[in-house]
């Protein structure tokens, strides 16, 4: 059960430094 939640949890964190990245890039543009 560990080893299938390890995964999940890093795609997790992945997805939300995706999403602050987006959301950074938005907040450049509209400087």
């Amino acid at each position: 059960m560990q080893y299938v939640n390890l995964p999940q949890k890093n795609a997790r964190a992945t997805q939300k430094t995706d999403k602050q990245s987006h959301v950074e890039k938005i907040a450049l543009a509209t400087k």
